[in-house]
């Protein structure tokens, strides 16, 4: 299998592009705190998919994900548009909650919309 060889000028773009992406700032698209922020980065840490999923996101993805982990599987749908800022995962500009936040985000969600009702 042949490899095409990259222009310095496709080069160029690449880094550029890259440049850009690195230079985002997620969490200012973020409606949260920064309470809240550090408690979603800390959850994320202590969580093992996720720990896994921002390992796989700085590091690279392996070519087969484990038959058994089917919690892994559901973020490996989406590896190409996951990124990590600040130790929090983003899918597009949306933060993934790790698991054991969920229910408590879900909660404030119902009570802040209760208030507007």
């Amino acid at each position: 299998m042949s490899r095409k060889t990259l222009s310095e000028a496709e080069v160029y773009r690449i880094e550029a592009f890259l440049k850009e992406i690195e230079g985002m700032d997620h969490t200012s698209r973020v409606s949260m705190s920064n309470e809240r922020l550090e408690e979603v980065g800390e959850g994320t840490r202590r969580d093992k998919t996720l720990r896994k999923v921002g390992l796989y996101v700085l590091d690279g993805w392996p070519e087969k994900i484990p038959v058994d982990d089917d919690e892994l599987k559901q973020y490996a749908k989406y590896k190409e548009d996951i990124v990590m800022q600040g130790g929090i995962l983003f899918k597009g500009n949306r933060v993934i909650v790790p698991r054991h936040l969920r229910i408590d985000m879900l909660k404030r969600l119902h009570d802040c919309l209760k208030e507007i009702e």
